[in-house]
């Protein structure tokens, strides 16, 4: 038996008390800590009777954790499946009284949702062998919730566990129809649904309940609440017994007012005012006026807050015809929606007030705007309000300050004055008041309340500050009773016992209907049909119930209804109201009475399917449900029963791994026994590329007996798309198709049920309003496709244009993934949208006749409950399994083509994708199979997607064949590819119709025109019109004519050089071309005269021009053929211009001509079919796009983007390659289309562009003279005897010559050196001239000279370039400029500002800003957080009389409190404002209190200077447009400088500008060459320049230290000693004084030092043992030490560095050389003894060396004798020595020198092995040599010793 045992652990610890317990006292005792949980100890009792349970649980990621596990391991419990998690166990805090009862106790439950993915991943294994399972389940709660979901009660329970569990609940008030979820502490739901007959009782409508005066109510908005959201009360001086009065946190309310015991609210979610009812838990809610509109459209009103006027004393204006019930009014701020009718972006609403009131003609109710709120709030929105019982109106504004309201005389709006700033304005992180907040006058007290509400992101979420005031209405001072919550409260109201005129209720009903007025219903289902009786305030009546067709539908006496068969029945009510105006026919007058009176609701009985399958990606209640599928009853969709949750295995190229994970269907159908399902998987593509994938899937399914049997098996992949993503599916039999909805192009899509690839039919058309995102779809049995859209409208589809036509919607929005499928048993469509939690019900659809329009299908769409529970679920799928499913039909193929012609030419690198098509156009079989016939040349993908591999050609050909037979069509493409010139840069004027992109410069490839790159917005900054590139910058004129320099590297540094000499409101230059042999610019200019009465043009004939590269002015060469009009220019290598132009301007072609230079005359080169090149007139001087042709000198090739541009009409035809040369050819690549972001899709629009260049290599250019000279600066400022460096460069830079000469002017004014370094000779002015020796053109620049500069204000910026803060003298820059630290990660830095001795700065960090205050003495930086900013900073600036930061950035300018700044988190704006030009703000700055900004206006990119009067920012002047500065979004720096009253303001290219208040600019200076500017900030108190310096020329001994101080002031200390190698510091030269009284220089003096070097001999003598020697200095004689045995190789320090008597000291300090030494060498003699001691070789050895054997050399043979070694023992080599031979006689063994007879003895004995002789002796016994002793050898021996015989 397997008992599964399945709860939580807890940890008990449990305190005793050691004698008499004293509750609220200090009682000494002990501590008890056990394992505990109701589930661990049935775990563990299971185990002590041998059954051996398996537990699954949770327990800490710690020691107790696993304490546990080891406890129940030792009682045999199988612990395998309990997780370790953080939080997993639950604890139990008990103290016991000393009779052992729990006098207290406290209970912290673990979270055990972790539980589900345990049982999710792996409980088939855990309840592969269980027999039982013991299930803990510890109830939290029991909910009571409406129909839609409203909680309507909620009681909490205590229960234990195992044991049944009953309670007993007040459900007054709740109705006959809701549904009881009981709840446990693991968030899981069981759900009962309830439906009462309540008898008479049923509907009835209670009356409010009395609410409480002493305390405060309000309504709670977000999803984190302080209680648990909806309606909530709390005590009025305290706001810590907050507590619930509801539980409804679906239903939210913009604001609500108090009146005679019920509310008048506004619903946040419908927007509708209506009427709640304060009874229990659950207020009642009934529409009073409904708005039709969505909040944002015209005529939508949203009021932020609600007051009751008792005071009666406004009645005439208010009420001027005398038509309201009474003499009370309920008054209202809010937003009056007014739409965009200026196209701007904004709507043209405005804050409002507005006034709520009752006709006493019908009881209706109106809400009827007043009129625009206006007055001292300016651009301030009034957001709360509330009125005193006397009738004073107040509100609060946006800005915190409380304001007294008052109609105007008029009656038609308010007025507001103000009365003070609120407390809250200081409160820390306050940043603007949020509409979400209420006040509201408590008439009982008179005290005025308000929740206060700050609201401000932080990221992607939000952080709220919340507070509740009181307020005194006279100062706006404010008493806080508390902080509330973690979100916004509206609503605000105290109940009174006034009775109020505004409406009474209870009246006689004057009329009555049903809801619904029609339905459709399943057989044996049963609702409730209700009357809604008329006026809204009217009292019930009864009414008598009857059914026209009892055999279709019955009803009974209290209007529930049962469906019994199929058809149509009629319910209808009868019952008596109230007539007025009753005519009586016998008196002949209206006699009020009460009269009969009826009404109906039409019924559709359909059938009932009682078999819906379904799978759910999300149930809202029960996680566990999760990703499984289900199957329930169309009637009962609560009552669901799993039949799995799938899982799919893939690869996953991230990890390298296959993946097993849970489905997550996007979508699905059945068909033939399988569900097919779609779901999105990151995959690979055949070309390698990675991406999101659309794989399909099918699963079989096995049907069973009952719906609960049914097997749906696991899912086999069929295959996968990449780049279009499929929602939902559904088969249609009549074509054999998948049909799928295409997520990705707003569209329809085929899935091919064998390959699972994808074929987009296109996007959506008609009703539906173009493409769209179909969140579900089915194909019914007549082949009509039904989608639904996101707003929950349904719509059916032409497959075959994909025009939609609207069927009918549902309410709400449905955003979610939503399933839907046609269910051929009862020809329903089920569909089951879902927006969130309780937003997701099942609808039941029927298609039919419309009642109206006989001739159009519309659809009834009825609500059959949530799947799951109230909360719902979002179910991705539904099927169901047809008893007869239909045939399929099949649509054969015929033939197949590919549309892209015969033949293509693409670029090496490039892609091309081929397009077929079919005939039919889509039949059933969509396979398709590419081949190449040459893969080096071309590779083509699955798809038909070319990939250009290598230079030749191939034939690409595609094959398909039919689905039930093997016939094969195919079709071929002959591809040829060409070599690419690669990159190229342009300017974008426009993508339209693509990314809408405009004002970018781009770059990317000709082979890859679809993936181009966006390098720089300029937006605001300029639009280019034409443009070339030459010698590293781009020569460009822009949209009004200016003609522009801008810098290759950096495209935000630009200089404007002049204005074309042409009338630029009726004349453009539409090209340019660069002739860089002859150095020329030419281009061409259009003319036109536009008679705008008529709105007719006149083209006039077009001009060759040359262009002035230096000032941009035209010189016309000729008139051009009138025509053949051309309108784009381009020059090749061998100066020869071309021309192109569509002739009498067909769109259709293009000729492309060559130009003569002198005459302007030209001859046709080539027409290009397909490509339209045309340029319209200015429209009011606003000039049109150009087609822009640019030269590859690398190619040799033209290449035309081709484009067609007047006022009403623009398109493009592509990028035209012509290959210039002996054949000349031209191939359309196409479009350009945008590449923003890794991963995205392409937009393919139609490209305009401004500016086209292919950069060429130097090597390619022709070689020509000097033509131009660019100067770094044009005006320099220095002072008398300071310098100013100008730099020059030729143009162009390959000249052969670039050599220049310098002149001045006037030398006794300044001087200038071959360098271009200018040198101030007295004050006055001159001009410096730099002279090409070539050419003799030539450039200036005017010098001014000043006096040198005594106090200065001192300016502050960051050199990214040099990682230093940069300090100087704003007036002298350049002559100023010196780092006075190191300051690293300028190019992040996004402003600079000055504060007292400190410098505030921003650094951009990912997406966030980050404050910093950086201390100028210390050197020091400390965060200060970071900024709230919903768009990047540009630049900053400080008040400090104010104690205000201001950022700007975008169209807007932020401002933050200092003195509450938070440097843990974010620091949250005070306040905001958007330009209302909607400039883009580049630069601030502060003066006097007023705020200063320097923004370009979007839509003219003119310059602006713009001033707000004040720290309110509402008074704003424009104070000059035009200022004479190219400013730039974060190049642009602005500061203020008090000393002179200017501002300094900087360009893109770092040149600094001064500027007056009126916008007057002034050149100032650079800072210095390769000195970038980030952040500008200037200390205006008058400072002298304090620097300390090394004194050294060439060598840096420490960086200058420059400090600013006021005169008088103490001089700044250096910071630190002054240290340098050698020397001693020997003080400042002059000497420091004590206080600042001019700009100084303290130089620093040296003497230098002596030094003792130490001699270490290492075992040697050394004389002397140390000398003395001067730094910087040859150290003189050294020493030479002895010692016996060894050479002296030197002296070395410890480094290794020898030391000899030239070497330069060099260390700073006393040293120690030691001595080196190498041993002395001796000489061996190897000597021939018996040759004369003849030498027979030498050997070198070191003193003490071993002579090795191997080191012997080959001793002489000597006949009869035998060579026995070396006259050497071994010993160690101490001098020079000799070493002889050892020879003996052959044959003398004994070695005496004589061969005898004891010679012969001894070697027989060893032939006998008697004895043992050595090595040597056998060698000399052995004298037959044959390498033995022997007999023989004795014999021998002795003869010889006998004289007999000689031997040898």
């Amino acid at each position: 038996m397997g008992i599964v045992v399945i709860g939580a652990v807890f940890v008990d610890i449990k305190g005793y008390p050691l004698s008499t317990y004293i509750p609220g006292g200090r009682n000494a005792g002990r501590m008890e800590q056990v394992h505990g949980g109701v589930s661990r100890n049935v775990a563990e009792d299971i185990a002590n009777v041998e059954l051996r349970p398996t537990f699954v649980s949770l327990v800490d990621d710690s020691g107790m954790g696993q304490d546990v596990i080891d406890k129940l391991e030792n009682h045999k419990v199988n612990t395998r499946f309990i997780k370790k998690v953080p939080d997993g166990m639950g604890t139990w805090l008990a103290i016991f009284d000393n009779r052992g009862d729990v006098t207290a106790a406290i209970s912290k439950r673990p979270d055990t949702t972790p539980l589900i993915d345990l049982l999710a991943e792996q409980g088939d294994e855990i309840f592969a062998d269980c027999d039982a399972i013991a299930l803990e389940l510890d109830l939290e709660s029991v909910h009571f919730e409406s129909s839609n979901g409203t909680i309507m009660g909620k009681f909490e329970v205590e229960n234990t566990p195992g044991e049944v569990f009953s309670g007993r609940f007040d459900i007054t008030g709740f109705g006959n129809e809701f549904t009881v979820v009981v709840a446990d502490y693991a968030c899981n739901e069981t759900v009962i649904d309830a439906f009462l007959n309540l008898g008479d009782h049923t509907g009835g409508d209670t009356g409010p309940v009395a609410l409480d005066s002493s305390r405060i109510y309000g309504c709670e908005t977000y999803d984190a609440a302080a209680v648990e959201g909806g309606w909530f009360s709390a005590n009025k001086t305290d706001l810590s017994d907050a507590r619930n009065e509801t539980f409804d946190s679906a239903n939210r309310y913009y604001s609500a007012e108090y009146v005679n015991g019920y509310l008048i609210a506004q619903n946040a979610g419908t927007g509708s005012l209506e009427l709640v009812t304060p009874s229990g838990t659950y207020w009642k809610t009934k529409t009073l006026v409904a708005q039709s509109g969505k909040v944002g459209e015209n005529g939508v009103w949203v009021l932020y807050d609600m007051a009751m006027d008792y005071s009666d004393t406004r009645t005439a204006l208010l009420d001027p015809w005398d038509s309201a019930s009474g003499t009370d009014f309920l008054l209202a701020v809010g937003w009056a929606y007014k739409g965009d009718n200026n196209n701007d972006g904004k709507d043209d609403g405005y804050n409002a007030l507005y006034k709520i009131w009752t006709s006493k003609w019908n009881n209706q109710v109106f809400v009827d705007e007043i009129g625009p709120i206006t007055g001292e709030n300016g651009s301030s929105e009034i957001l709360c309000l509330g009125i005193t019982t006397e009738g004073s109106i107040y509100g609060i504004g946006t800005n915190g300050c409380l304001y007294a309201l008052e109609l105007n005389t008029a009656g038609n709006g308010a007025e507001t004055v103000l009365i003070g700033e609120t407390d809250f304005v200081n409160y820390p992180g306050f940043g603007g008041a949020n509409v979400i907040q209420s006040m509201g006058y408590d008439h009982n007290t008179d005290t005025m309340y308000w929740f206060a509400h700050s609201q401000v992101p932080q990221g992607a979420v939000y952080v709220n500050i919340n507070v509740t005031y009181t307020v005194n209405l006279e100062t706006a001072a404010c008493t806080e009773v508390g902080t509330y919550g973690p979100g916004g409260q509206t609503c605000l109201f105290i109940p009174n016992s006034i009775e109020s005129d505004l409406f009474q209720m209870g009246i006689n009903a004057t009329g009555f209907s049903l809801e619904p007025y029609s339905t459709t219903m399943v057989q044996n289902q049963t609702r409730q049909i209700k009357v809604a009786w008329q006026p809204w305030n009217a009292q019930a009546n009864g009414v008598m119930w009857s059914t026209s067709n009892e055999s279709i539908a019955v009803v009974d006496a209290n209007g529930f209804v049962t469906a019994v068969s199929e058809g149509d029945a009629v319910i209808t009510a009868t019952g008596q109201v109230w007539d007025p105006y009753h005519w009586d026919n016998e008196t002949g007058t209206t006699v009020p009475t009460w009269v009969d009176y009826s009404s109906e609701c039409k019924i559709k009985v359909v059938k009932a399917e009682d078999a819906l399958y379904g799978f759910v990606v999300e149930d809202f209640s029960n996680i566990g449900n999760r990703f499984t599928w289900f199957t329930y009853a169309d009637k009962t969709p609560t009552a669901i029963t799993s039949l799995g949750k799938p899982m799919v295995t893939y690869y996953d190229p991230t990890s390298g791994e296959n993946v097993t994970a849970n489905a997550l269907w996007q979508g699905g159908a059945y068909y033939n026994g399988y569900v097919y399902t779609v779901m999105v998987q990151a995959r690979t593509a055949p070309d390698g590329t990675f991406g999101g994938a659309s794989v399909l899937y099918r699963s079989p399914v096995t049907k069973g007996a009952v719906p609960a049997e049914t097997v749906i098996g696991e899912p086999e992949e069929i295959g996968y798309t990449i780049g279009i993503e499929v929602g939902n599916i559904g088969f249609d039999y009549n074509t054999g198709r998948m049909y799928g909805v295409d997520l990705t192009n707003g569209g329809l899509c085929i899935v091919d049920l064998e390959t699972g690839s994808i074929d987009p039919l296109g996007t959506f058309s008609g009703d539906i309003g173009g493409p769209a995102i179909a969140t579900a779809m089915c194909v019914t049995a007549e082949g009509m496709i039904v989608i639904a859209d996101m707003s929950s409208t349904l719509y059916s589809v032409d497959a075959d244009t994909l025009s939609t036509t609207r069927l009918g919607s549902a309410s709400g929005d449905s955003w979610f993934y939503a399933g839907m499928t046609y269910d051929y048993n009862t020809g329903n469509i089920y569909w089951n949208p879902c927006m969130n939690k309780g937003l997701s019900p099942l609808y039941l659809v029927t298609l039919g006749p419309d009642e109206w329009e006989p001739d159009r299908t519309t659809a009834t769409i009825i609500d059959m409950g949530d799947v799951s529970t109230k909360a719902g679920v979002e179910q991705t799928v539904i099927f169901t399994i047809p008893d007869n499913e239909p045939e399929t039909q099949i649509i054969p193929v015929e033939s197949i083509t590919i549309t892209n012609g015969e033949s293509a030419v693409g670029l090496a690198g490039g892609t091309l994708q081929l397009n077929v098509v079919t005939e039919p156009l889509r039949p059933t079989n969509q396979v398709k199979t590419w081949v190449s016939s040459d893969e080096e040349v071309v590779v083509v993908d699955r798809f038909g997607k070319l990939t250009f591999m290598g230079i030749g050609t191939a034939t690409v050909t595609v094959t398909t064949r039919n689905k039930n037979d093997d016939t094969l069509y195919t079709d071929s493409i002959e591809i040829t590819v060409l070599e690419a010139a690669g990159e190229f840069k342009a300017f974008l004027n426009l993508d339209q119709g693509g990314t809408s992109y405009y004002d970018f410069w781009i770059h990317g490839n000709d082979y890859d025109l679809r993936h181009m790159l966006v390098d720089k917005s300029m937006i605001s900054v300029y639009s280019l019109r034409s443009g070339v590139y030459y010698d590293g910058y781009y020569y460009a004129f822009n949209d009004k004519g200016a003609f522009l320099r801008i810098d290759e590297n950096d495209l935000s540094a630009y200089t404007t050089i002049g204005t074309a000499n042409i009338d630029t409101y009726n004349d453009q230059i539409t090209a340019l071309a660069m002739d860089h042999a002859a150095g020329t610019l030419y281009g061409l200019t259009l003319h036109h005269t536009y008679e705008y009465s008529t709105d007719q043009a006149v083209q006039c004939p077009a001009s060759l021009v040359t262009v002035d590269l230096n000032t941009g002015s035209v010189n016309v060469i000729a008139q051009l053929d009138f025509n053949r009009p051309v309108y784009a220019l381009a020059c090749d290598a061998q100066g020869q211009l071309y021309a192109a132009g569509s002739p009498s301007n067909d769109s259709s072609q293009t000729v492309i001509y060559t130009v003569d230079k002198v005459t302007g005359e030209y001859e046709e080169f080539m027409t290009i079919a397909g490509a339209g090149v045309f340029t319209g007139n200015n429209y009011y001087g606003n000039m049109q796009y150009n087609s822009q042709m640019a030269y590859d000198y690398g190619t040799n090739r033209l290449y035309l983007n081709a484009t067609y541009s007047t006022q009403g009409l623009k398109y493009a035809s592509g990028v035209v390659m012509i290959q210039l040369g002996e054949e000349p050819y031209s191939v359309n690549l196409g479009g350009i289309s945008l590449y923003t972001r890794e991963g995205s899709s392409i937009k393919y629009g139609e490209a305009f562009l401004g500016l086209m260049a292919f950069i060429p290599d130097e090597s390619e250019l022709p070689q020509s003279t000097v033509n131009g000279i660019l100067l770094n600066k044009t005006s320099a400022r220095t002072y008398v005897g300071g310098t100013a460096q100008l730099e020059a460069r030729v143009r162009p830079s390959n000249a052969a010559d670039t050599s220049v000469t310098w002149t001045s002017a006037d030398e006794s004014i300044a001087v200038v050196d071959e360098n271009g370094l200018v040198t101030g000779a007295a004050v006055g002015s001159t001009v410096i001239t730099v002279t090409s020796n070539q050419t003799g053109v030539s450039a200036q620049c005017t010098v001014e000279i000043v006096e040198q500069p005594g106090a200065s204000s001192v300016a502050y910026t960051v050199s990214a370039n040099r990682d230093a803060l940069i300090a100087f003298n704003p007036a002298l820059p350049a002559q100023t400029a010196i780092t006075i630290a190191e300051f690293s990660g300028g190019s992040m830095i996004k402003g600079l500002a000055y504060g007292d001795n400190f410098l505030f700065y921003v650094v951009e960090s990912g997406a966030s800003y980050q404050l910093y205050r950086y201390d100028i003495l210390t050197r020091q930086s400390v965060s200060l957080g970071g900024l709230e900013a919903w768009t990047g900073i540009n630049d900053i600036a400080y008040d400090p009389d104010n104690e205000l930061l201001y950022a700007v950035g975008g169209f807007y300018m932020f401002q933050y409190n200092t003195a509450t700044l938070q440097a843990g988190g974010t620091n949250y704006m005070s306040g905001y404002i958007m330009d209302s030009d909607y400039c883009t703000m580049v630069g601030v700055a502060v003066k006097d209190g007023a705020v200063y900004a320097m923004g370009n206006d979007w839509a003219t990119s003119v310059p602006k200077l713009i001033r707000y009067s004040d720290k309110y920012l509402t008074d704003r002047t424009v104070v000059m447009s035009g200022v004479g500065v190219n400013v730039y979004a974060g190049a642009t720096e602005m500061a203020y400088d008090a000393t002179t009253d200017l501002f300094y303001i900087t360009d893109a290219s770092n040149n600094i500008y001064s500027m007056t208040d009126t916008g007057e600019t002034h050149f100032v200076d650079i800072l210095g060459s390769g000195i970038d500017i980030n952040g500008l900030a200037i200390n205006s108190t008058p400072s002298y320049s304090v620097r300390y310096t090394d004194g050294v020329d060439g060598e840096v001994i420490f960086a200058d230290q420059q400090y600013f101080a006021q005169e008088g002031s103490h001089t700044p200390n250096f910071n630190g000693t002054p240290m340098r190698a050698g020397y001693s510091f020997a003080g400042w030269t002059p000497e420091v004084a004590e206080f600042v009284t001019e700009n100084v220089v303290y130089t620093a003096t040296w003497t230098i030092n002596d030094y003792t070097i130490t001699f270490d001999a290492r075992g040697g003598e050394v004389s002397p043992a140390e000398i003395t020697v001067t730094y910087g200095q040859p150290v003189g004689t050294l020493p030479v030490p002895t010692r016996e045995g060894f050479d002296f190789i030197g002296w070395f320090d410890e480094n290794g560095t020898r030391y000899t008597d030239e070497t330069v000291y060099l260390v700073d300090g006393n040293i120690t050389l030691n001595a080196r030494w190498s041993m002395t060498a001796y000489t061996v003699t190897f000597v021939d003894s018996l040759n004369n001691n003849a030498v027979i070789g030498t050997l070198t050895v070191g003193r003490g060396d071993v002579i090795d054997s191997g080191e012997f050399p080959v001793a002489p043979e000597h006949q009869g004798y035998v060579f026995c070694g070396w006259d050497y023992d071994g010993e160690p080599v101490m001098n020079d020595m000799t070493v002889s031979t050892v020879y003996h006689l052959l044959g003398d063994v004994d070695m005496d020198g004589c061969i005898s007879g004891i010679d012969a003895l001894m070697v027989l004995r060893k032939a006998m092995g008697i004895i043992e002789l050595t090595e040597n002796q056998c060698r000399l016994a052995d004298v037959d040599f044959n390498g033995e002793v022997t007999v023989n050898d004795a014999v021998r021996i002795l003869r010889h010793a006998l004289g007999i015989e000689l031997l040898g």
